[in-house]
């Protein structure tokens, strides 16, 4: 079973998914300013986050990281924070 981690923002209106697939791959999820979905390899994995988290979170102090063991946990429904 793939897991992984979902980092979002405090308000929880934008996130970058990273799940871990077979083979040493991984599949990033970008929701935010930009909804895109790519696969990498593990030796890119870390260039390719680095881009995303500057371009959705380039302000953000505090940011949420949530583990899951499966990617069905994905589907819950978020609160959002209105400040």
């Amino acid at each position: 079973m793939p897991g992984g981690v979902e980092l979002l923002t405090y308000k929880r209106d934008r996130s970058i998914t990273l799940v871990c697939m077979e083979n040493n791959r991984y599949r990033v999820l970008e929701r935010g300013f930009e909804d895109r979905e790519i696969f990498v390899d593990s030796a890119h994995a870390s260039l390719v986050l680095k881009i995303l988290i500057k371009r959705e979170f380039p302000r953000s102090r505090k940011v949420r990281l949530i583990r899951f063991s499966s990617p069905q946990e994905l589907q819950r429904s978020r609160q959002r924070i209105n400040t």
